[in-house]
Formats: structure tokens, sequence, C-alpha cells
């Protein structure tokens, strides 16, 4: 991560300059996931390869891009059942909106009043790199996330985020729309 101001690009009465603008950060990421199954004589191989950066703290704004690598297969006695084979390309882009900021008010947040408050647009567009390129899809959609600090139970956090999502299969002409809702919570 840099934790420095940067200098970025900006349009100011129709002209295109750079400024130095503090950040809260410009953070690279990258890594691996492995998974092996064995179901009697067959194996289930998945290897997730991801990488990617987040530009956070331009004004109220985070944004963060990510390219993975999604590969996976199976094998059945030892030899590879070439149909099952599969390797795809995700690219994902998510634009972050802070409406209420955790870090810029310290203290607990006043009663009934979330601790964050955050709208997000992520956007995913899949390719195939391997095997039926049927399920190539781009999605995108709007969601919104919060965290909620309940000091009655001595501090957990309780983080929700609900949304909606249209993913679109361009190589079948079908469209899917998802509503989603997650609760976790943490201390």
């Amino acid at each position: 991560a840099i934790y420095r101001p940067l200098i970025l690009p900006q349009l100011h009465h129709g002209v295109l300059s750079t400024r130095r603008v503090d950040t809260r950060g410009f953070h690279f990421f990258g890594g691996v996931a492995l998974d092996d199954e064995q179901f009697g004589l067959k194996v289930v191989k998945r290897q997730d390869f991801y990488f990617g950066s987040s530009l956070k703290g331009i004004g109220d704004y985070n944004f963060t891009v990510q390219g993975t690598v999604f590969r996976g297969g199976v094998t059945d006695g030892g030899i590879s059942v070439a149909q099952l084979q599969n390797s795809q390309y995700r690219t994902t882009l998510v634009i972050e909106r802070r409406i209420i900021d955790a870090d810029a008010t310290p203290g607990m947040p006043p009663g009934g009043r979330p601790a964050m408050l955050n709208l997000v647009i992520p956007i995913k567009h899949d390719i195939a790199l391997e095997g039926t390129k049927d399920y190539e899809n781009v999605r995108a959609g709007v969601e919104l996330w919060a965290r909620e600090i309940v000091p009655a139970l001595r501090g957990p956090s309780f983080l929700m985020s609900a949304g909606y999502h249209f993913e679109y299969f361009y190589n079948l002409n079908k469209g899917v729309h998802v509503l989603r809702a997650d609760l976790g919570m943490g201390f």
C-alpha cells in the first residue's frame, strides 16, 4: 500500500491537469486459492488466482479493480475428463460511496445510527478461457453496506448488506434479476 499524497488527474474549468491529493491509500493485493476434493475415484480440482488494486479516500469514494482467473476440472481414476475442464477470467470494478464514514467520527455512534453506511456499485464481466462460452456474462448492481455496533451486547458489530443485481448472459440472450441480503456478526 502507498499512504502518501498521490498526483492524480483533475478536470478544472474544462482543463485536464494534475494535482497532489491526500488519500486513504493506494492498495495492491493478490492471492491464490487451491482446492482439491475427492469423491471415490473422482477428484475435483479448483484453482483461483486474483490480483488488483484499491484507491481509497478520493473524497468520499473508494475504487477497486480486480482480475481473477478461475480454473477447474475433474479427473476420474487419474484420467482427466475433458468436458469438465474449464477456466474463466473475471474483471471486477467496485465503486463505493461512504455515506456515514466510521473513520471520520471518533467514538461510538449515537443509538440507532449505524457506525458505517456505504452505497456500492459492483460491476463484473466473466469470459471463458477454456470450456463452454455459454455462461459468459456481465453483471451490475447497487448495494448498501452497513455496520451496527451494539454496546448492550458488549460490543459486537453486525455487518449487513443488501442489494440488487442484473446479470446478462449474452451468449444465451438471457437476463437474471438477483436480490440478496447478508448479515454477519464480528467482534
